[in-house]
């Protein structure tokens, strides 16, 4: 549970202190800025697909592959495969919007902020990602802090000083990028560069069929939200600003999860158990958001409601997987984990285009959820049983998923 909070709070401030800058952009600039969280969201799912193959995937694969080279190859390989992403994007900033049912005038200049940051923040995360797994979650806290404030007190400081927007979106962007190049070059020692990428998909598949999925699922789904109106883009890019730390921050149930399972050493019981406590806790604070900001905000309240309940119903879902995917996905079969999530967020992404409704990204999480959990559980009651001490075994091969102690 320790480990569970530790990571959860640098999560957290990574997601918190972002969500933040926008909130408070929309009181000093225009209620209209805070927008632009939600039109850039979908990007972000793929940033997490490149942290996931050459941050998560290269860690797991230096640990149970014992490979010196994986992870700084990954930090390298990372850092020019996110160039390759988000350098064009800054030149495509006026056909993402206009497909987002957007004005250019209004948004433009911090869309391109978000794409210029998202690409910073996805070199920091490959860092952070190298921190958590050699069980430096403090390091990784700390960092993550000097970060995100560094780039809060630019960005809205200087909001408060000047009305220049580029003025405003420069100064945290070169700040955040000179903190970070340090970091980085401070990661290496002598190594040899390795392109063997697909090794690294056999521990991630999952997460990067379901984030591009979720990517294609947001894209077109809020560009159909978008079109009934201004009232709805406000209201789900609200309740979007108040579950997106939230569920940042249950990733944590699942990178230790994929801790304990590259050490052999996950116990089922115990991280489910912990996640599900994780997640009580993080509804709390929606609920408490939800009703304390809407109002400064000027969200249709039966709008938002029912946007939000879609969220709490899908967190409380989600908390088992957290825990058994990365199981399944490690010890059982890359394959059929992947096929899950691609069925799963396939459905996820044609309800969420094209069903004619203003919650139509709603009834696509709920039931690309579900989809998952009926995958598991017959995965689990097929071929694992979860013994009394709460560690699985694996029912074909009598095998226990945990060191046991050297006598």
């Amino acid at each position: 549970m320790k480990r569970l909070f530790s990571i959860g709070f640098s999560t957290v401030i990574h997601s918190l202190i972002p969500i933040l800058s926008w909130f408070l952009l929309g009181l000093t600039i225009s209620s209209e800025i805070a927008n632009t969280f939600s039109i850039i969201y979908p990007i972000a799912f793929l940033s997490i697909i490149i942290v996931s193959i050459f941050g998560s995937g290269a860690n797991i694969k230096g640990i149970k592959e014992k490979n010196l080279n994986s992870v700084p190859s990954g930090l390298i390989l990372g850092t020019i495969v996110g160039a390759i992403l988000f350098i064009p994007l800054c030149f495509l900033v006026k056909p993402y919007l206009n497909f987002m049912n957007m004005d250019y005038e209004i948004y433009h200049i911090f869309v391109l902020y978000s794409f210029i940051e998202m690409f910073i923040s996805l070199i920091f995360q490959l860092i952070m990602q190298k921190y958590y797994y050699e069980d430096k979650d403090k390091k990784a806290s700390i960092h993550t802090i000097i970060f995100n404030t560094i780039n809060l007190v630019l960005l809205v400081g200087s909001s408060l000083i000047t009305k220049n927007q580029i003025i405003i979106i420069v100064l945290p962007l070169v700040a955040i990028g000179i903190y970070t190049f340090i970091l980085l070059i401070k990661q290496f020692k002598k190594f040899k560069l390795e392109f063997n990428i697909l090794s690294n998909l056999k521990y991630t598949s999952n997460d990067i069929v379901s984030n591009l999925l979720m990517f294609f699922s947001y894209l077109f789904g809020y560009g159909n939200i978008f079109s009934f109106g201004i009232e709805y883009a406000t209201a789900i890019n609200f309740v979007t600003l108040i579950t997106d730390t939230q569920w940042d921050a249950c990733t944590a149930i699942e990178t230790c999860a994929k801790i304990d399972i590259a050490n052999d050493n996950f116990n089922f019981k115990k991280h489910l158990k912990n996640g599900f406590i994780y997640v009580s806790i993080l509804i709390a604070t929606i609920l408490i958001a939800f009703f304390a900001l809407f109002n400064l905000y000027n969200v249709t309240f039966s709008i938002g409601l029912y946007y939000l309940i879609f969220q709490i119903v899908d967190f409380i879902l989600a908390t088992s997987l957290y825990v058994a995917s990365p199981f399944v996905q490690i010890n059982h079969s890359p394959t059929k984990n992947t096929a899950n999530e691609l069925v799963a967020f396939f459905v996820r992404m044609l309800l969420s285009a094209f069903l004619p409704t203003v919650f139509c990204t709603g009834i696509g999480q709920i039931t690309s959820t579900l989809i998952s959990v009926v995958f598991y559980i017959y995965i689990f009651a097929k071929h694992y049983k979860i013994n009394k001490a709460g560690f699985v075994e694996n029912k074909e091969k009598k095998k226990l998923f945990k060191n046991l102690p050297k006598q």
